[in-house]
Parts: C-alpha cells; sequence; structure tokens
C-alpha cells in the first residue's frame, strides 16, 4: 500500500506544490470529522467487512518555522510570541488524509501561486474557515479532493469542486461526492445492462450522469460540444471571470514520437487560466482579436494530480493540451466538451455574444482606416458579469472624468 501511494502523481505534484509555496511548518490534527468523509463511510465504508476509521487526520501547513513548544505556548499563552494573527498571516491550508488504502487525499484547500504580476487569474476562489485547536484560520481557496474509486469516479470529484463554487454563488446545497455519485445514477445509465448498472462501487459518468447531477442541485448544464483551442479559451474566460467553474472533459493520450495511444476519457474543473502571450492571437481570417486569446495555461482541479494543476496549450494546430501526467511517452489531453453549471436566468449563450461583437468589429474595421487611421485595432474583452459588478464598472470608469465622484 506504501508503495502504490508512493506511485500516485499527488506526491510529486505536492512536493513541488509546497516548494513553490515555501511550507516550513507542518501542524498535524488527528481524529477530524470530516463532513464529506463521513457521507461516504456512512454510505459504503461503514458495511464493508474491512473495519475503516471514521476519523481522518488533517495537516495544516504554515510558510513560517516554529516549534511544536512555541505552537503549544500560542494555544494556551496570552503572552506568547507566535501570536494568531502569525499564524493566520502564514497559514497555506489545509490537507484531509482519509483512513483508506489508496485514496487518501480527501478534502484539500489549499493557497494558489502568485499572481505573477497580473498574470495568472484564479476567480472562483472562496474563504474556507479552519479552527486549529480553537485557533480561528482562513484559507482563500476551493476544495479539491482526489478520485475515490469506490463511491465516485473522476467526473464526480470535478463536479464536487465545481459545486463548492456554484455553490456560494448560487445559493445551493453541496452535495458530498457519494450523494453525486447517487444523483447522476439515479437512473440506469445508458448503454448498460440492467444488471451491472451499480451505483457503488462507481466506475465513472457518462455526460447525461453529469447533467443529471447538475439539476440535482437546482442548476442548469449547459455543454460546449468539441471546443477549437479558440472557443475553448473564449468560453472558460468568459464564464470564470463571473466565477463560474467549468468542468473540461478530455480524451488523454500517451504520445511516442508520432503514435498516439487513447488511454481513456477524464474530466477535471477548470479553476483559472494564465494570460501568458502579450498579444491576443487574431481570429482566422477576420483579424478580430480577443483578450481570452492571451491565455497560454489553464489551471485544473484533475483529481489524479492536484489542486490547481497546469494544461498548457502545445500543439495549437492539433488542439493539444500538455499535462501533469506520467506515461511510457508524454500524456497529451485533447478537449472533448466543457459542461457548464448555470443558474437559470442565465440564458444568452456566450457564442450568441461573441458573433454579435464580431460583426460590430467588422462594421468598425471598415470605418477605421478613413475616420481614425492611427488608432489600432480594437481588442475585445468579453466575459459573463453581475448588474453589481457591471454598476461598480461603470462608477469606476467614470469616477476620474468627473472629478472624484458621480452623484
Amino acid at each position: 500500500e506504501a508503495e502504490d501511494v508512493k506511485r500516485k502523481l499527488h506526491l510529486r505534484y505536492f512536493t513541488d506544490y509546497f516548494a513553490e509555496l515555501v511550507a516550513l511548518t507542518i501542524v498535524v490534527e488527528p481524529g477530524y470529522v470530516d463532513h464529506d468523509y463521513l457521507e461516504d463511510y456512512a454510505a459504503y465504508y461503514v458495511r464493508c467487512f474491512e473495519t475503516y476509521q471514521r476519523t481522518t487526520t488533517r495537516l495544516h501547513f504554515f510558510r513560517r518555522d516554529f516549534s511544536a513548544s512555541e505552537f503549544r505556548s500560542a494555544l494556551t499563552d496570552d503572552d506568547s510570541p507566535l501570536k494568531s494573527a502569525d499564524l493566520q498571516e502564514a497559514y497555506l491550508g489545509f490537507v484531509v488524509l482519509k483512513p483508506l488504502p489508496q485514496t487518501i487525499i480527501g478534502r484539500t484547500c489549499l493557497v494558489t501561486y502568485g499572481d505573477d504580476r497580473g498574470r495568472r487569474f484564479f476567480p472562483i476562489l472562496r474563504d474556507y474557515e479552519v479552527n486549529l485547536f480553537g485557533i480561528p484560520l482562513t484559507v482563500r481557496s476551493l476544495a479539491y479532493q482526489e478520485q475515490d474509486t469506490v463511491v465516485a469516479a473522476c467526473a464526480t470529484s470535478a463536479l464536487w469542486s465545481c459545486f463548492q463554487g456554484t455553490g456560494r454563488l448560487f445559493q445551493h446545497a453541496i452535495p458530498s461526492p457519494v450523494e453525486i455519485t447517487k444523483a447522476a445514477t439515479r437512473h440506469v445509465p445508458e448503454n448498460l445492462p440492467a444488471n451491472s448498472a451499480r451505483a457503488l462501487p462507481n466506475n465513472g459518468l457518462t455526460a447525461t450522469q453529469m447533467a443529471i447531477a447538475i439539476r440535482d442541485v437546482g442548476l442548469e448544464p449547459y455543454i460546449v460540444a468539441s471546443p477549437s483551442a479558440y472557443l475553448l479559451n473564449s468560453s472558460l474566460y468568459a464564464y470564470l471571470r463571473c466565477r463560474i467553474p467549468l468542468i473540461l472533459t478530455i480524451h488523454l493520450y500517451d504520445v511516442i514520437g508520432g503514435t498516439e495511444t487513447l488511454l481513456g476519457a477524464h474530466a477535471v474543473a477548470v479553476t483559472g487560466f494564465s494570460l501568458g502571450h502579450s498579444n491576443p492571437v487574431p481570429h482566422t481570417s477576420t483579424g478580430f482579436l480577443l483578450r481570452a486569446t492571451r491565455i497560454d495555461k489553464i489551471y485544473a482541479h484533475d483529481d489524479q494530480v492536484g489542486p490547481f494543476s497546469r494544461l498548457v496549450h502545445a500543439r495549437t494546430a492539433q488542439e493539444y493540451l500538455a499535462t501533469s501526467w506520467q506515461g511510457a511517452g508524454t500524456i497529451e489531453a485533447r478537449p472533448w466538451f466543457l459542461l457548464l453549471p448555470l443558474y437559470h436566468k442565465i440564458r444568452i449563450p456566450f457564442e450568441n455574444i461573441h458573433d454579435a461583437i464580431l460583426e460590430l468589429d467588422h462594421f468598425l474595421e471598415q470605418a477605421r482606416p478613413q475616420v481614425y487611421p492611427t488608432l489600432p485595432r480594437t481588442e475585445w474583452d468579453i466575459f459573463l458579469t453581475t448588474v453589481s459588478q457591471l454598476k461598480s464598472d461603470i462608477h469606476m470608469t467614470l469616477r476620474p472624468l468627473l472629478g472624484g465622484g458621480v452623484e
């Protein structure tokens, strides 16, 4: 079992992640009761012949170096040099370890990489409150956990992470992984005989089942099929800017030389992006400039790798993404479809707005050489937003023009 854990991609990923975050101290919290694991335990593991513990261990990470005696002093002594504020300032988040043979990484909330001077964007983060032996702490993140191959699938883990964001945004209950699996498999899966259609253990979810799970929390599923690199970047940018997470379903290929071997389908929760290109990429023959085409990396909660893992646009012409997976060759991903959990009042698809602006851009380009010949071509920034945020943006734009205030 220890050897199985060592072979996981998570071990290398978390080692590099904590090195980048400069984690210096780990505080171990034994006997922690985790809600999501407890739901899975009650639904499946409590009935197993093998005896499994009902409590977990939670690891807390800090970018400050302190000893066990200094930490105990902070818990008991008001005059301790290590204050609660110091712990909060240094807090990097936590990882829940589940008492299972192989699937050990439970609910994980860690701070992200830095924004790198405005290059990285993680718009859907939320605050998670933590109580460490009586000390209140907060970490801004989006929860992640490893796929439990018994009570969940990769799609379930991706949905669970997405619901962590939409639950706060759209005010719906956030189901546990086993509750998501049960909702998605309430009916007999497609193309399977009835005698093999079991919810637990679960081998994976179809697109229809994922959509059913989204409807079960009161949201509407919206699918963007076979997205090109352009459509993928522009769609995820448009919705992430409104703090709506997306599920990206991909096909994984093991590439050795010029030979590709299909490994299977996989689902991840898209959580951010990097605007690494200094200039937008003109759209086909129209020359249309869209800010979203500056994206060079996508960040996603990949249950088989880790939180905020990178998907890098590698071979754009073939629409591939480089991944952090390991195989005989290079593991690359080809986007299959995007699945968005939307509030029912979000009715106008991004593509409709994009096409309308494309026509407007064409009209402006015909007039620009005659009216404003020295004016550079417009770069369009298309994204979904709320009415309140739009009012704030207009206010901040007009404020300097009106001498400091809008009455």
